[in-house]
């Protein structure tokens, strides 16, 4: 089984989306950290679970020599954009392996001083061809930045993802714990649907430009 672990949202500005975020939806995004390396920082929105991951470009001299840092400044142009998206495996290893990629570490420091640490695989596909997700495991699954209060969020019912090839999307994606739509178009996260006690809340922000 796959599980959805996250989606990233690029932002211009953390502290606006933040509260567009807040404004709109009610829900509250807490402290992230910075990417060491990447030239990013982010601020995370738990959602039941999941999490929704607001990322903006932090030090844009950095930034512009990381593949990551480079995307979440060309998705960000013109407002926030859903950019890409994020699964767990039960195994990383084995799912990785049958995907044909390699994970490789990554951390990020917390506005405390704490590391979070975890095992990524498949980013710079995904990077590249944002319909599909990328894959992650997590050091110390007690350090997920999902757990948390979640205000209103009690969980995230499905996501909608442009591909041009819907069908190898979903062959990619089987398994997912959540109800997945592929649709054709540009690649890339294009909704997300949460659960709350009041109605689903739906985020939504189509791919970045080409």
């Amino acid at each position: 089984m796959l599980r959805l672990d996250h989606v990233l949202l690029a932002v211009p500005d953390l502290a606006a989306a933040a509260a567009a975020i807040h404004r709109d939806h009610g829900l509250t995004a807490r402290d992230g950290g910075r990417h060491p390396g990447a030239g990013t920082a982010n601020l995370i929105v738990p959602l039941g679970g999941p999490y929704l991951e607001l990322i903006a470009v932090a030090d844009p001299g950095e930034a512009s020599g990381s593949p990551l840092g480079r995307a979440v400044a060309a998705a960000a142009t013109g407002g926030p954009r859903l950019m890409a998206w994020c699964v767990a495996p039960g195994d990383l290893a084995a799912a990785a392996r049958s995907r044909g990629l390699a994970p490789a570490p990554g951390e990020r420091v917390r506005p405390d001083g704490s590391v979070v640490r975890w095992r990524l695989a498949g980013l710079d596909r995904a990077l590249a061809d944002p319909a599909l997700p990328f894959l992650i495991g997590w050091d110390d699954p007690a350090a997920h930045p999902g757990r948390g209060p979640a205000g209103p969020a009690a969980g995230v019912r499905g996501i909608t993802v442009g591909a041009r090839d819907p069908a190898a999307v979903r062959a990619w994606c089987a398994g997912l714990d959540v109800a997945l739509e592929v649709v054709p178009g540009d690649p890339g996260p294009r909704r997300v649907i949460v659960e709350a006690a009041g109605g689903d809340l739906v985020i939504e922000g189509g791919p970045p430009p080409t």
